[in-house]
């Protein structure tokens, strides 16, 4: 079998396992919160974590699809994972607006209509939680971006 070939099936071998793995940790992120979340607390948590993603979008500005469009479009060998310092200045950007955006919805969780001193302290609770993961998300978008752009994943 020549090179090209073997790269070929050896990436499509890295991707039908990439996809398994992900899969099934969906799958079991989804069943771990269907045994730890009473049918009250998902009715919280669905809404709330739709919120946290929309609140994510802002964080990113866009800049995954400027990653995208910008480092796809060099003229560089495929696979060659170049564009560091152009993905390490949009994280310089990105990852100090999602804390603010973090911060912003955990304010929110503590001393708004969901308050903590209200009735509603589950949710609120919830919400500051889940706020703390919009820098990670916003990071783990802008690298899957990077590797996208370079063709090291699909």
């Amino acid at each position: 079998m020549n090179q090209k070939i073997q790269d070929y099936v050896s990436s499509g071998i890295a991707v039908v396992i990439a996809k398994g793995v992900s899969l099934f940790s969906v799958f079991s992120i989804v069943w771990l919160l269907n045994q730890i979340l009473g049918k009250e607390l998902y009715g919280v948590y669905a809404p709330g974590l739709a919120l946290i993603q929309l609140a994510a979008i802002f964080g990113l500005a866009g800049l995954d699809q400027t990653i995208l469009y910008r480092l796809s479009r060099r003229n560089i060998e495929t696979g060659v994972l170049a564009g560091g310092g152009f993905v390490v200045s949009v994280l310089i950007f990105t990852v100090p607006l999602s804390l603010v955006i973090a911060g912003s919805l955990s304010v929110v969780g503590v001393y708004g209509n969901w308050g903590i001193w209200n009735d509603n302290r589950v949710e609120s609770l919830l919400l500051i939680f889940l706020a703390a993961a919009i820098p990670l998300i916003n990071t783990q978008k802008i690298f899957a971006a990077w590797y996208q752009a370079r063709h090291r994943v699909t």
